[in-house]
């Protein structure tokens, strides 16, 4: 067989497969990018729940942009879960600490949160939150998961606070109904 043929039948071959071609588009339903060491770093997904983060359920309806550590913990992820647009940030450990979200009315929501998973530490989460409704913007603070929490709102027609107890019980609200 000549070079000719051979180099040829080699190049329609090339063709064939798509080498030496530009795709305009990828269609997949999960991405994953790993680094050198051939360890997942970032994840593309759009496979619901089975899209989730470690430990995590995204739900049926789900696209995500996942980002890990070297050591393969997740870090941060980037979501649209049920019309939801949500981004996570999470300590070294994997631990979501911070929450940006715009629920489906287009309300945003910024919120702090200090837990563990350790079941031993779930009554120690405190938070914070920060919201706009329609109305007014809103912030939320609690030491504790079943400890006592302070709404601070202040709306066009005035402002105020409520004061809650471990039971969710109002202690005081102010201006007072």
């Amino acid at each position: 067989m000549s070079t000719k043929l051979v180099l040829r039948a080699l190049l329609l071959i090339a063709i064939g497969s798509g080498v030496g071609c530009v795709s305009k588009q990828v269609v997949t339903e999960e991405l994953v990018v790993v680094d050198g060491e051939g360890r997942p770093r970032i994840v593309l997904s759009a496979r619901g729940a089975d899209a989730g983060r470690a430990g995590g359920d995204a739900g049926e309806d789900a696209a995500l942009i996942s980002l890990l550590d070297a050591k393969g913990t997740w870090r941060a992820q980037l979501s649209v879960i049920e019309g939801h647009a949500v981004l996570l940030l999470a300590d070294p450990a994997g631990e979501q600490r911070a929450a940006l979200s715009v629920d489906p009315d287009g309300i945003p929501l910024l919120t702090f949160d200090h837990e563990t998973s350790a079941p031993a530490s779930r009554e120690q989460r405190a938070a914070v939150a920060l919201g706009i409704t329609e109305r007014a913007p809103l912030l939320y603070l609690r030491a504790r998961q079943d400890g006592p929490a302070v709404l601070l709102s202040a709306a066009p027609n005035g402002s105020a606070l409520l004061i809650q107890d471990e039971q969710g019980k109002v202690l005081g609200r102010f201006p007072e109904d």
